[in-house]
């Protein structure tokens, strides 16, 4: 777990100073809920965002950050209910629809994971942790070319992302593309991601034999 950032603690004063002053809770609570989260004080964060949402239970951003910390504290049902009423209050919430589609992944939908990745990236084409995510799934469920086609979209977006290329040259070694599977092991071993040379040694092996 991440040590407490003092740059945090600092931010979190100056939130309590800015916003209190104004009298604005609802962003206090929000702020410092969102701060508290990126420094994994999970909890905390769950507080806040509670207070958030409690004088506004219609806000679609308190409502899917605490859906992310629900869903870190292993909740995946109140996770799932969080992004759900996101979306419901704004139907273009793209981080509702990112995060629900891991939490259908987990539980195994497949489907209705697939289909959130799908309406978050038309909201948000070049988001890259849905690009990942989705052809990730795609990748665990066999559909290799709609694997190759979000790796290649991700690395269009990230090009020194090594994992992107490793995991695009499996999809191609599962079609027995070992020419671009590879290609795409080499590149993911140059940019310092080393799963990607274990599996070019795979792939040699079995062109050798």
């Amino acid at each position: 777990m991440p040590q407490f950032d003092p740059g945090i603690f600092v931010a979190i004063c100056l939130n309590e100073f800015f916003y209190r002053k104004r009298k604005d809770e609802f962003n206090y609570f929000l702020t410092k809920g969102t701060l508290l989260l990126e420094a994994y004080e999970i909890n905390d964060a769950m507080e806040c965002f509670n207070s958030a949402i409690a004088i506004k239970p219609d806000n679609d951003e308190a409502l899917w950050k605490r859906g992310v910390a629900r869903g870190m504290s292993d909740d995946l049902h109140g996770a799932f209910a969080d992004f759900t009423l996101a979306i419901k209050f704004n139907p273009n919430c793209k981080k509702a629809y990112s995060n629900r589609s891991k939490i259908y992944r987990m539980l195994n939908m497949i489907p209705e994971s697939l289909a959130d990745a799908g309406k978050a990236l038309e909201l948000e084409p070049k988001c890259k942790i849905t690009l990942n995510a989705r052809g990730t799934t795609l990748l665990l469920t066999g559909n290799y070319e709609g694997a190759i086609a979000d790796f290649t979209r991700l690395i269009k977006v990230d090009r020194k992302n090594g994992r992107a290329y490793y995991a695009r040259g499996l999809a191609y070694h599962k079609l027995n593309d070992f020419k671009h599977a590879n290609k795409d092991y080499r590149k993911s071993v140059r940019l310092g991601y080393e799963n990607g040379r274990r599996e070019f040694e795979v792939d040699c092996e079995v062109i050798n034999n």
